[in-house]
């Protein structure tokens, strides 16, 4: 995040400079996305990319490499048996209260509850938040979920370290050339 403000710099640079602005921006006939993509190629300068440049935008694929092994960290977590009986427990527990839900997932969207963003809950949707909270405490549901997390997390590092050593060299890169453009004024 933090080398999204020199590439700021220098799309506000880049734009002064060839008389490019809002409207050039918009253009589908802009090469590199205009000077964002210009600035980004800038602050990526010298790092080896673990994707090539084709097949997509680099920049989501970068994120997608990460994003895809937490979410099969997630996904191991949840199939995970421990979970699973915690799960259970927790549905027992809202059961005693009254609340008849296989899994958190069924409670958090509830279609009760409403999609409306801003409005306040109703008395029943706070009833159930605080059943929920109170289950999960018994249950130790954040507990429970956080070290399967852990756990997976380590396995997926270790499965995709490669992959995601050229990320982790591709940010330190960018940061390295964000503070070039800082210190400079300039690109690398």
């Amino acid at each position: 995040m933090l080398a999204v403000v020199p590439a700021l710099f220098l799309l506000a640079a880049c734009s002064a400079s060839d008389g490019g602005g809002a409207d050039e921006a918009r253009s589908t006939s802009c090469p590199r996305a205009c000077c964002m993509g210009e600035a980004m190629e800038k602050l990526t300068a010298g790092a080896e990319m673990p994707v090539s440049g084709s097949g997509g935008n680099t920049e989501d694929q970068l994120t997608n490499i990460v994003l895809n092994a937490k979410g099969e960290s997630m996904k191991l977590a949840l199939q995970d048996q421990k979970f699973v009986a915690m799960q259970q427990r927790w549905s027992v527990c809202m059961k005693e209260s009254g609340y008849s839900y296989p899994g958190r997932e069924a409670a958090v969207g509830d279609p009760r509850w409403g999609d409306e963003l801003g409005a306040a809950p109703s008395a029943e949707e706070v009833r159930v938040a605080v059943t929920d909270s109170r289950c999960q405490q018994k249950v130790n549901y954040l507990g429970v979920y956080t070290a399967l997390l852990r756990q997976n997390d380590k396995k997926i590092i270790e499965k995709n370290s490669e992959q995601l050593k050229l990320v982790q060299d591709v940010w330190d890169t960018r940061l390295r050339n964000a503070a070039d453009v800082i210190e400079t004024g300039s690109a690398p």
